[in-house]
C-alpha cells in the first residue's frame, strides 16, 4: 500500500458470530491516501462516530498520510512484533474457525446461558460411552465366535436378527405406553436413557462369560439400548428447543451433531491406544469399564443439573410454590434447577399421568416428608363428584373460572392402616386427594391457577382446615387463591418463566358449559 490508511472510520459493517459484547463481528473501514476504502486493523479504535460523506478525509489529510508512508528501517523489535501479531492473527482465525464449526452463529447470545457448560458435560459422557462401546464390541464379537473354530457366519447372523427384532418390538411397546411423558420430564427421561444404555453395555460385557445365556443377554442389552434411543431422542428434542433462543433450533441441533462427530473422531484415534492398554488383562478391562461408567453417570447427572428449563412441570411447580408460600418469593429457573427432583420413580410410571405422584420434595418443598402431589388434573366430572346437587354447587361457585375442584378421599385399606399408624406415632400426615376438572376453554394460565388453588387447599387442609368442612375450605382457599395468584404470576414473569409452557400432564378430560344438569 503506497499510502497509510486514515484512522478515522468512514463506514463499518457487521454480522453475527463473534465474541463481541453485542454478539456481532464488526469490520471498520478507513480511507487510504489514494481515496480507496481499506479495512482498519482490529487494534484501531473508532476515532470518529461519523459515517457517510461527513467522514471523508480532507485533501490535505490524504496528502499528509501519503507523505507519512515513507519506509523506515526495520528494526529487530519490529520484526518480533510482526511475528507476534502474525501468531495472534493465526490463533484468532483458528478460534473463529472452531466457533463456526461447533458453536451456533451469534453465540453466546443466540443460546441459553448454560449452553456451554451443558455441552462440556455432554462431551464427557459421549467420550466415555464411545470408549465403553469399544470394550463391549470386542466382548460381543468374542461371544458370537469370532476367532473360534466351529463358529459359522449363519449362527452369528441369526443371533443378530433375533437381537434386533427384540429391540424393535420393545421400542414399539415402550413408545405406546410412555410417549406423552417424555417432553414433560425431559431431565428424568434423559437420566433414564443414559442409565439404560449403561445397563445395556454392561450386559454386553457379561454376555461372553455366560455362553449358554449369551443370546438372552444380548437381547436384553438390545432392549435397554432401544429404550435409551427412544427416550434420549425425545428428551434431547426438548433440550434443544430450550437451548435455541433465536429461532435457531435446526442450527443448535446441527452444531450438537458436529460436536458429537468430533468426539467420535477423537475417540476413534484414542480408542486404538485405549483398546491395546485395557485389553492386557481382564482385571484392567473391568477396571477401565467401571471407571468410565461412573464418569458417564456423574457427567450425565451434572449436565441435567445445569439445565435451567423455563417451562413449568409438576416438579418445578412444587419448588416454586413451596418457595412462594415460605415467603422467599419466586426463584429463578437456575435456582429451581438445583432443587427440583429429576430422578425417575418407576413405581409411578404406569398409573399416574406425569409420573409425579408420591414423590418426596427436595429443598423448596413445603416439607421434605410429605408427598408432593395427590392432585388429579383434567379428571372426569364423575370423578369430581357423584352428586348432582354437589355438582350444581361447584358449577355455581366456579362460574367465573375455567376449572372446578373438589376433595375426594379414596384410600385403600392398606393406606388407611398406614395413616392410622402414623397418627398413633404422632405423625400428622393426612393429605386429601384433590380432583380438578377443566372446562373446554381452559388455558395454560387456568391450569396453573387450578394447580395453585389445589396446592393451597392441601396446605390449609394439613394445617387443620379439614375441621371446617370441605365446602367451607374450598370457598376460603378460592378467595385466598384469587388474592395470591396474581402476585405469583407476576413473580413468574419477572423471573423469566415461560407461562406458555405449562406441562402439568392433565388427564385430558374437559367439561362443556352448555351441558347443564
Amino acid at each position: 500500500m503506497s499510502a497509510a490508511a486514515s484512522t478515522a472510520v468512514f463506514i463499518s459493517e457487521s454480522r453475527p458470530g463473534s465474541s463481541n459484547d453485542d454478539g456481532k463481528r464488526r469490520v471498520y473501514y478507513g480511507v487510504d491516501g489514494g481515496g480507496h476504502l481499506v479495512p482498519l486493523h482490529a487494534s484501531h479504535k473508532p476515532l470518529s462516530s461519523k459515517t457517510g460523506a461527513a467522514a471523508l478525509p480532507a485533501a490535505d489529510e490524504l496528502q499528509a498520510n501519503a507523505q507519512a508512508s515513507t519506509l523506515e528501517p526495520i528494526k529487530s523489535k519490529q520484526i518480533r512484533k510482526i511475528v507476534q501479531n502474525s501468531t495472534i492473527r493465526t490463533s484468532l482465525r483458528l478460534l473463529a474457525l472452531l466457533r463456526t464449526i461447533f458453536l451456533p452463529v451469534g453465540y453466546p447470545h443466540s443460546v441459553r446461558p448454560e449452553y456451554l457448560r451443558y455441552q462440556q458435560w455432554n462431551v464427557v459422557q459421549d467420550l466415555s460411552t464411545y470408549l465403553r462401546g469399544i470394550l463391549a464390541t470386542q466382548a460381543i464379537l468374542e461371544g458370537v465366535g469370532v476367532g473360534r473354530a466351529g463358529a459359522t457366519p449363519l449362527a452369528a447372523t441369526i443371533q443378530w436378527i433375533v437381537r434386533d427384532g427384540t429391540a424393535m418390538m420393545s421400542g414399539l411397546v415402550f413408545t405406546s405406553l410412555l410417549s406423552t411423558n417424555f417432553g414433560v420430564n425431559a431431565k428424568s427421561w434423559r437420566l433414564f436413557a443414559d442409565f439404560s444404555v449403561d445397563v445395556g453395555i454392561t450386559l454386553d460385557m457379561l454376555a461372553p462369560l455366560f455362553p449358554k445365556r449369551f443370546l438372552l443377554l444380548i437381547c436384553l442389552s438390545s432392549v435397554c439400548k432401544s429404550l435409551c434411543g427412544i427416550s434420549a431422542g425425545a428428551a434431547n428434542g426438548a433440550i434443544v428447543e430450550h437451548m435455541a433462543q433465536t429461532n435457531n433450533l435446526a442450527e443448535v441441533l446441527a452444531k450438537g451433531g458436529a460436536q458429537h462427530t468430533a468426539v467420535s473422531l477423537f475417540g476413534l484415534g484414542f480408542g486404538m491406544w485405549f483398546a491395546r492398554v485395557a485389553n492386557q488383562s481382564p482385571r484392567r478391562v473391568w477396571g477401565a469399564y467401571i471407571i468410565l461408567t461412573l464418569v458417564h453417570l456423574i457427567a450425565n447427572y451434572a449436565a441435567m443439573r445445569v439445565l435451567a428449563f423455563t417451562s413449568i412441570n409438576r416438579h418445578r411447580l412444587d419448588v416454586l410454590l413451596g418457595s412462594f408460600w415460605a415467603g422467599e418469593g419466586v426463584p429463578l429457573p437456575a435456582t429451581v434447577a438445583r432443587r427440583e427432583t429429576i430422578l425417575v420413580n418407576p413405581r409411578r410410571w404406569w398409573w399416574l399421568p406425569g409420573g409425579e405422584g408420591g414423590r418426596r420434595g427436595g429443598k423448596g418443598s413445603s416439607r421434605s416428608n410429605e408427598p408432593v402431589w395427590k392432585i388429579r388434573l383434567g379428571a372426569r366430572v364423575k370423578d369430581l363428584t357423584a352428586s348432582v346437587f354437589k355438582l350444581n354447587e361447584l358449577q355455581e361457585h366456579f362460574q367465573g373460572e375455567s376449572y372446578m375442584l373438589n376433595v375426594v378421599e379414596s384410600f385403600t385399606t392398606s393406606q388407611q392402616e398406614k395413616e392410622q399408624s402414623r397418627k398413633r406415632k404422632g405423625i400428622s400426615n393426612t393429605w386429601p386427594q384433590v380432583v380438578v376438572a377443566l372446562r373446554e376453554d381452559a388455558t395454560n394460565l387456568s391450569l396453573l391457577k387450578a394447580s395453585f388453588h389445589a396446592y393451597l387447599l392441601q396446605k390449609r387442609w394439613r394445617e387443620g382446615g379439614e375441621e371446617k368442612g370441605v365446602t367451607s375450605l374450598i370457598r376460603k382457599t378460592y378467595e385466598e387463591a384469587c388474592m395470591s395468584f396474581p402476585l405469583f404470576e407476576k413473580g413468574l414473569l419477572r423471573q423469566g418463566w415461560n407461562l406458555e409452557r405449562v406441562l402439568l400432564s392433565p388427564e385430558g378430560w374437559v367439561y362443556h358449559t352448555q351441558e347443564k344438569v
